[in-house]
């Protein structure tokens, strides 16, 4: 089947709307409704309940979606592939946020320059989404915050990242407070670790309430340097923000800082280049 037909599915599934999936695959309208016809009948399910207001997935439609994103994730990764066939070296890396803005990004800057004859892809996405990547070869490496069972995979390298609690550096706010201070705080949330969670509920003795959450921890520092809240962030995100002034770390008295894990994993059956870039990382 037709890479365009599965991506036409993925598409619509995200606008639900024929006229506007057609305008944002740059073809007509009776293309869009043709494809998904085709898909219909190939599968021999319907994929879509259609009615006069909205287009929804049905069951099988629901179940087809994964599988039409890898299958467009694949035709991207050979697209890739082949687009950077002039480097000797190739290596796709998978990081979640986090530590891709702390620590990732600036050794990668490093690594290249050091080794001009390797192309490097990067991923962005959670835990659970790179793990799936690696398994499916989509990836030859992932920065994540546990390691799977399975003896699929193989650990290569632990960081330990302590979050500390920041907030808009300015006088009025206190660079200490107690663990009963803590309770009273004006809180901005990001994604944070299961780990961390539960440490937090064990400290408070409650879960954090927070006015603004987002799922994309480095995005906290925008509303914390515009003095909206506090917020806990991993150290080496926050670097960057202390030298500049613009933010400040604020001490827990007499609370040990949480640490959080996260692995370098890969395939056990990888090339040399992933090794070769584990072993650059640990230095």
């Amino acid at each position: 089947m037709n890479y365009e037909y599965y991506e036409t599915l993925v598409t619509l599934a995200q606008t639900r709307n024929f006229s506007t999936t057609a305008k944002m695959l740059n073809v007509v309208q009776s293309t869009v409704s043709n494809r998904i016809k085709e898909l219909e009948n190939y599968h021999n399910q319907t994929l879509f309940k259609r009615t006069n207001k909205s287009v929804e997935l049905t069951p099988a439609g629901d179940l087809l979606l994964p599988y039409a994103k890898r299958l467009i994730t694949l035709e991207n990764e050979a697209q890739t592939v082949l687009n950077n066939i002039t480097f000797s070296k190739k290596i796709r890396i998978g990081s979640v946020h986090s530590v891709y803005r702390g620590f990732l990004k600036d050794r990668i800057k490093s690594y290249i320059q050091l080794n001009s004859d390797i192309a490097v892809k990067i991923l962005i996405n959670h835990s659970d989404k790179l793990i799936e990547m690696l398994s499916d070869d989509l990836i030859d490496m992932a920065l994540v915050s546990y390691v799977p069972r399975s003896n699929q995979f193989e650990s290569l390298l632990e960081l330990n990242d302590p979050i500390i609690l920041i907030s808009k550096k300015c006088d009025t706010v206190n660079s200490s407070i107690s663990k009963n201070e803590l309770k009273t705080l004006k809180m901005v949330a990001g994604d944070m670790s299961l780990g961390f969670n539960e440490w937090y509920k064990k400290l408070i003795g409650q879960d954090m309430q927070s006015q603004i959450y987002i799922d994309q921890i480095y995005e906290v520092f925008d509303y914390v340097v515009e003095g909206m809240g506090h917020a806990f962030v991993l150290k080496s995100m926050a670097q960057s923000f202390i030298r500049s002034g613009m933010i400040k770390e604020i001490k827990i008295q007499d609370v040990k800082l949480y640490e959080q894990k996260n692995y370098l994993i890969t395939n056990k059956s990888n090339s040399g280049s992933v090794y070769h870039f584990a072993d650059y990382l640990k230095q």
